[in-house]
């Protein structure tokens, strides 16, 4: 199983220009602990509140961002909404089973 992570950039007025994506290989080896995935999503998440805080800066931390697939696109999901600039960063991250 794999995973992907996308942050959703909107310009000045509010619409969505870009998104960059993470993809993640999902493992059950021991050395695939994400340490910095442990602070992105908080404890005790409850699925029915609206908003989280995340610390996306600790994982952006480290991942190698220097190399990425660039392509024009659209969101994946409804309204489908087109002309969105995709970045997807080349480095995969390992991440374990447990931490899903």
């Amino acid at each position: 199983m794999d995973l992907e992570l996308h942050i959703v950039h909107v310009d000045a007025q509010g619409t969505p220009a870009a998104v960059i994506g993470f993809l993640f290989q999902v493992s059950n080896d021991g050395d695939a602990t994400n340490v910095a995935l442990d602070g992105l999503l908080p404890r005790n998440y409850n699925s029915t509140s609206a908003t989280a805080e995340l610390n996306l800066g600790r994982f952006l931390e480290t991942v190698d961002i220097s190399e990425f697939y660039n392509y024009d696109g659209s969101f994946t999901t409804p309204p489908c909404t087109e002309g969105i600039n995709w970045f997807v960063v080349k480095d995969v991250q390992k991440i374990s089973q447990a931490q899903l």
